[in-house]
């Protein structure tokens, strides 16, 4: 592997480790103040809420505040775990390490 692949492979991983420590090291209710947004009304598709209140409850998930977070959507206990397979399956691929081909 050349040097430029490496230094790639390291700067992902780098970025993948840094941004869940960042998130675990700000305040659960850092994301608690302004309006809440849904992704589907980006697409004008207002009877499909799912994701409002998303990213406060993973917030208050990952601070184990489990009942905020359900307050918030309870639907992200679901998705958080989701997001950490995914997540492992990132940073072990860039140090080839494939698991869940499938995924």
């Amino acid at each position: 592997m050349n040097i430029s692949k490496k230094i790639i492979k390291i700067t992902k991983a780098t970025g993948l480790i840094t941004i869940p420590v960042v998130l675990f090291l700000l305040p659960k209710d850092y994301f608690n103040e302004g309006p809440s947004i849904s992704v589907f009304a980006w697409f004008g598709v207002e009877d499909l809420m799912y994701s409002t209140g998303m990213t406060r409850a993973v917030m208050h998930l990952l601070h184990l505040d489990f009942r905020t977070a359900a307050e918030f959507n309870k639907i992200s206990f679901i998705v958080l775990p989701i997001l950490i397979v995914v997540w492992v399956k990132l940073l072990l691929e860039q140090f080839d390490i494939i698991i869940l081909k499938w995924l």
